[in-house]
């Protein structure tokens, strides 16, 4: 520009391509200061749909045959989110899956422990061991098998997570916070899915344990 332009304000980054792109550097000049340097055209009208409307009969009323196609800033934001989206979509999908089957198999697991330690509950129920105790055993146990596998998972997580930061926007490698909230739901849950075989194993009768022996 050879004139002198005022700044009247800033606006944040802008991604003109996509969201994978980073923000490039841009002004905004009004057209009828700069007419001949116009690339892309923004109007601003106070009412969202009677705006595309007058454009649209101009249009058709001083060349029928222009092709003319008209998007609201919503609609194009939409559009450029819609991929991310739906990779996030399936990649939830696909985590809530493996989720619930981690949570099935973890409950069988301590089902067939305690199915397999009914004499032995018996015996420290005789002994004087109260439900609470049960529970709490079973409980601590099965969070053997439950906390190896959350620092394996986050471990494989934080390795793959360039790989996922490229297919889902917004996702940083390394987010402490993140990673720690996943492994306390998934402790949480796992306890949830574990208590009930605990508390199965707490409500069994000492005399019929022990006579089934």
């Amino acid at each position: 520009y050879k004139s002198y332009l005022t700044v009247v304000g800033v606006v944040a980054g802008v991604r003109q391509q996509n969201l994978e792109e980073p923000p490039i550097s841009e002004i905004y000049v009004p057209y009828k200061q700069h007419p001949g340097r116009a690339s892309d055209m923004y109007l601003i009208f106070a009412d969202s749909g009677g705006g595309a409307a007058t454009l649209r009969a101009e249009s058709q009323h001083l060349n029928p045959e222009v092709p003319l196609e008209l998007k609201s800033l919503t609609d194009v934001v939409g559009e450029s989110f819609a991929p991310s989206r739906f990779r996030s979509g399936l990649l939830a999908s696909f985590a809530g899956l493996a989720l619930l089957l981690a949570l099935a198999g973890l409950y069988g697991v301590m089902s067939y422990s305690v199915a397999q330690r009914r004499s032995e509950i018996g015996v420290r129920m005789a002994l004087g061991a109260r439900p609470a105790e049960v529970v709490r055993l079973i409980l601590g146990q099965g969070l053997w098998l439950v906390v190896p596998g959350v620092v394996l998972g986050a471990i494989l997580a934080f390795a793959s997570g360039r790989l996922f930061s490229s297919l889902v926007y917004g996702v940083k490698t390394t987010d402490p916070i993140t990673f720690l909230g996943i492994a306390v739901m998934l402790v949480i849950v796992a306890l949830l899915a574990m208590y009930i075989p605990a508390r199965r194993a707490a409500g069994i009768d000492p005399m019929v344990a022990l006579r089934s022996e």
